[in-house]
């Protein structure tokens, strides 16, 4: 008798022994969905802490269903980040490039029309140096002091009539500041018509350059048919070019050649200006 109760109870507890493996299993992969596994006691199977969020799905999987929320993380508010492409409404700051339109300030150089307003109410009479320059050496300039005397609104669309003199000055070789002393009788020629636009054209003629104003040879030269054909650019300066020809002591076409003049406030040798325009 007491053989049979000895199997009966070695029995139960191996039945025993195989539910719990069974529970143990089933609690394991339930709880995979959980954040806590079934645990195992002396009493049996005691559900853990995350049995409510990992109860066993039919084929024993455990629900997904809770971690599946995170499908709505919000991160398709992230999405909204898109609006951030509304900068590209920025792009309409492109109309900035309507700014161009502020290049129709360009109409601002409508302001060069006032050079061709006329010369009208611009009095250039006064002293001037003025320097000529040759294509011989177009850095060692002839040096004038050029005295105007200017009468306006004299006939039909010209601005005015005016009287010049050209006082040549003395000039060291490869010099162009000293000494421009006077040398000689100015050149004079009146009656030069000035325009609207303050062009004029000084036919100068036939000149005899003394050696001692020739700052590039030092030697004495003839020129013939000098013209000086320029325009006021304002009335303390004018500049243009110059044409003619070198006949001593070699022939030589001066085509190319140009002038400059400047106001100065007096026309001594010290108060003329060391650094002046040869041209336009």
């Amino acid at each position: 008798m007491a053989r049979w109760i000895g199997l009966l109870v070695c029995c139960g507890l191996t039945v025993g022994c195989g539910d719990d493996a069974a529970s143990t299993s089933a609690g394991d992969t339930g709880g995979s969905g959980g954040t806590t596994a079934t645990t195992m006691t002396a009493d049996g199977p005691t559900p853990g802490p995350g049995v409510d969020t990992g109860m066993p799905t039919p084929d024993g999987t455990g629900s997904t269903s809770s971690p599946g929320t995170t499908t709505g993380s919000d991160t398709g508010d992230s999405g909204t980040t898109g609006d951030s492409g509304t900068t590209g409404d920025s792009g309409t700051t492109g109309d900035s490039g309507a700014t161009d339109d502020s290049g129709t300030t360009g109409d601002s150089g409508s302001t060069d029309d006032t050079g061709t307003t006329g010369f009208e109410g611009l009095d250039p009479s006064g002293d001037y140096l003025l320097a000529a320059t040759t294509v011989v050496d177009p850095t060692h300039p002839l040096q004038y002091v050029l005295s105007v005397d200017y009468t306006p609104n004299v006939v039909g669309a010209l601005a005015g009539l005016m009287d010049v003199e050209m006082q040549p000055l003395t000039l060291d070789v490869m010099s162009t500041t000293t000494p421009r002393e006077f040398s000689g009788a100015p050149l004079v020629i009146d009656d030069v018509a000035v325009g609207d636009d303050g062009s004029f054209t000084i036919g100068v003629g036939n000149v005899s350059v003394a050696g001692e104003t020739n700052p590039i040879t030092g030697a004495d030269i003839e020129l013939a048919n000098i013209v000086l054909s320029g325009s006021w650019v304002d009335a303390d300066n004018a500049c243009g070019n110059l044409t003619g020809d070198i006949t001593v002591p070699l022939m030589l076409d001066l085509n190319g050649s140009t002038f400059a003049a400047v106001r100065v406030a007096a026309t001594d040798p010290a108060s003329l200006p060391l650094v002046f325009p040869f041209g336009c």
